[in-house]
């Protein structure tokens, strides 16, 4: 069992490198390998058994994040392409062509939100909202920030995405201001970015024992961008 394990990290290390060849330059074989056994782990606990399968789950993550079956902004297209009932009852995965439709179509939007205009819209927003940033001001200054993104999404999702990410903020006492820089990120990388191996070094920054300087909106664009580029 050890060796099938090693030699499916191997031939998903591979994959990545020649699918993702930017993604391998910007992460390296180390934070991608742990990337491969979170996401093996996570496929497994799905009852996804052939490496081809594993592989093109693996594919779906680098697009959509870690947890991406969890992230309230990708729960349609999951449950369109089969993969959840409408009660949250996890069905058998068998079509990914669909999500990996959605996942490009997801990429372009992003494209089109990380333009240069956002940094000062950030700015401006952050600003506006002071420290009180509540669910609407939250929901405006998202449909303000990253418009491309927000109307491909249903609103009731995106509202369950912001109530999440806002309550996970809260949940480590982050201070209040700083949710919205919380949840742009989360916008970006995903729900569950503080549990993807990527992005960890980002989320211990942002929390709030961090010994790092104080995340500003200006800071937090530079951060995305460098992210995920």
């Amino acid at each position: 069992m050890q060796e099938r394990v090693a030699d499916y990290e191997q031939r998903a290390l591979g994959y990545l490198k020649t699918t993702f060849p930017l993604h391998h330059q910007l992460h390296g074989n180390d934070t991608e390998l742990a990337l491969v056994r979170a996401t093996y782990q996570t496929a497994r606990r799905r009852g996804i058994k052939r490496i081809r399968d594993h592989l093109q789950y693996l594919g779906l993550t680098v697009y959509l994040g870690a947890g991406f079956e969890r992230n309230p902004l990708h729960l349609h297209p999951v449950r369109r392409a089969g993969w959840l009932a409408p009660d949250g009852t996890a069905h058998r995965i068998s079509n990914f062509d669909m999500l990996f439709a959605w996942a490009e179509r997801w990429q372009e939007l992003t494209a089109l939100d990380c333009e240069e205009w956002p940094s000062q819209s950030l700015y401006d927003e952050v600003l506006r909202l002071g420290a009180w940033p509540d669910e609407r001001a939250v929901y405006e200054a998202l449909c303000t920030i990253w418009p491309n993104r927000t109307m491909a999404v249903p609103q009731p999702d995106l509202l369950d995405f912001i109530r999440e990410t806002q309550a996970f903020a809260q949940s480590m006492a982050l201070p209040q201001e700083e949710t919205i820089l919380w949840i742009t990120a989360a916008l970006q990388l995903g729900s569950r970015f503080a549990q993807d191996p990527r992005y960890q070094p980002l989320a211990a920054k942002l929390h709030p024992n961090s010994n790092a300087p104080r995340p500003t909106a200006k800071s937090i664009m530079a951060d995305l961008k460098a992210a995920s580029t």
